[in-house]
């Protein structure tokens, strides 16, 4: 037997082994399920995007602060220095609108997720300025880091933010993403944040569905995971997840087991997944997809599967709710956080 089929052969071994592994699990916990709780420690923060805020038609800073006087148990928010919002222009920054953001969430006493990279969170995730799509993979590494360094530069001593995040969902291949992305430029992200700031930790996120979260545990301190309820296909339409709370809870219980690390609700969906603009989608569609009922649902499923913090997705949503005649879309974020 030559060396690279001892090679191949040995690491089929450790594929069997893991999945032989992670299928005994699966069927034990299965075997023995027992009924799953809320917990009562789960904590909570949510998702913003002004640039998303713009295109459904909300004032932006209005819904920001309504989030963040209205809601007191949002203790986290996650924001992103959208590359092409901060770096218009090759090396002219404006953090202007970020800065307040940032500062207006310390003021109020949240804690700051600071996702940076090319690929962040909101259609089409791969969010680089014009000036940048021409530039081929090597200056477009380069550009990334640049831009990077600049971020995390202006914010390593703003005590609002706790954390970093580098990327959105870098294994998993969604969006309007050309030429993305490999290991060795998500590892040097990695290492340029954690040489600038070692005083922080890095996050680093993947899909909650179709991913075991195992190259995120490697790179990132923490890991966050999306929780998904409701999205749409071009080819099928809507599509309904079947996971139970247990299909997160027992990934959630074994990948602590392994890594030792933290896993939190990055994106857990209270919003409608749109297949068309707001402005053309009827607002009876809308709440077929996601209503007062579903979202104090979705919350509770959240804290049942053991992920902490969770981080609202879809909170610009509700604020254009409430400001449309549907105040109990609003009132139902306080209600699923066991608010009177």
């Amino acid at each position: 037997m030559t060396p690279s089929m001892r090679l191949r052969f040995f690491i089929l071994g450790i594929l069997l082994f893991f999945v032989t592994v992670i299928t005994m699990w699966f069927v034990g916990s299965f075997i023995f399920r027992k009924n799953l709780e809320v917990n009562p420690e789960t904590r909570w923060g949510f998702n913003f995007s002004e640039k998303y805020a713009d295109e459904i038609g909300i004032d932006w800073q209005s819904g920001y602060l309504a989030m963040l006087e209205d809601f007191p148990d949002l203790e986290y928010v996650r924001l992103s220095a959208t590359w092409d919002l901060v770096e218009p222009e090759p090396g002219v920054f404006d953090f202007s609108r970020l800065d307040w953001l940032v500062n207006e969430a310390g003021m109020k006493g949240r804690k700051v997720l600071l996702a940076v990279g090319r690929k962040l969170p909101r259609w089409p995730e791969c969010q680089e300025p014009e000036w940048a799509r021409p530039l081929s993979k090597k200056e477009m590494q380069a550009s990334v880091m640049a831009y990077v360094a600049a971020t995390v530069e202006r914010y390593r001593d703003n005590p609002a933010v706790f954390a970093w995040q580098v990327e959105n969902e870098p294994f998993f291949p969604f969006g309007d993403c050309k030429n993305y992305y490999s290991l060795g430029n998500l590892s040097d992200e990695i290492s340029l944040v954690r040489t600038l700031d070692s005083s922080r930790k890095v996050f680093v996120t993947d899909t909650g569905e179709f991913s075991l979260w195992f190259l995120a545990g490697i790179f990132g301190d923490e890991v966050g995971i999306n929780e998904y309820f409701v999205t749409a296909n071009p080819r099928w339409g809507y599509v309904h997840y079947p996971f139970p709370v247990w299909f997160y809870k027992d990934r959630i219980s074994l990948f602590k087991s392994l890594f030792g690390k933290n896993i939190f609700a990055s994106e857990l969906q209270i919003e409608p997944w749109f297949t068309k603009s707001i402005s053309e989608t009827s607002t009876q569609e809308q709440l077929s997809l996601s209503n007062e009922i579903f979202i104090r649902s979705r919350m509770d499923f959240a804290s049942k599967s053991g992920a902490s913090p969770v981080y609202l997705w879809g909170m610009e949503w509700a604020y254009w709710a409430k400001e449309n005649g549907h105040p109990e879309i609003w009132e139902a974020i306080g209600e699923g956080m066991g608010r009177e």
